[in-house]
């Protein structure tokens, strides 16, 4: 089964597209599949996969945002911050 990983989604690497293993069980979450390279197998936690493109895509999405609004408050925080002697 076809699914895209979201983890490195706000890298440079981005949403990527994997053939993973079809679950052994229905309520397995973690999702398993070989690497690019062929020989070494990943693994993907629930929150880190997604079935079709278009939910890695809102949740990548949501994730932008989230670290978004975490560096303008950081940027609030150095902006406040004063040094005096």
């Amino acid at each position: 089964m076809r699914i895209w990983l979201t983890r490195g989604a706000l890298t440079k690497r981005g949403i990527i597209s994997v053939e993973a293993a079809e679950p052994r069980t229905p309520d397995e979450k973690i999702a398993y599949f070989k690497k690019q390279d062929g020989f070494v197998l990943g693994y993907a936690r629930p929150e880190d996969w997604h079935k079709t493109k278009k939910a890695a895509i809102k949740h990548a999405e949501k994730m932008r945002t989230r670290r978004i609004e975490e560096l303008t408050r950081q940027i609030e925080k150095l902006t406040a911050l004063e040094f005096k002697e």
